[in-house]
């Protein structure tokens, strides 16, 4: 499937605005990681060459299933606030 008719690719390109209470905007964890040495990706990325494996196509799957767990994730948080709130009533 190409990544343009991908509803998860879709998904993943939205960037989310973290902000303070005071509206202050505020950097996310991917953003700050990413500023981070990883010397380690580098062994990392070799042995997955030497298994046969291509580094990008396995960071791209992984990203996927990162994704899919982000939205399984919300959507049942979302659930369960509308069901507390529900509650309420």
């Amino acid at each position: 499937m190409a990544a343009k008719d991908d509803p998860v690719a879709k998904k993943s390109r939205a960037h989310i605005v973290y902000k303070t209470p005071d509206g202050k905007r505020v950097p996310g964890v991917t953003t700050i990681t990413g500023m981070l040495d990883k010397p380690g990706l580098v062994k990392w990325a070799n042995n997955l060459g030497l298994q046969g494996i291509d580094s990008t196509e396995h960071v791209k799957n992984l990203a996927r299933i990162g994704t899919l767990a982000h939205l399984l994730i919300a959507t049942e948080w979302k659930n369960t606030m509308e069901a507390n709130d529900a509650d309420k009533t």
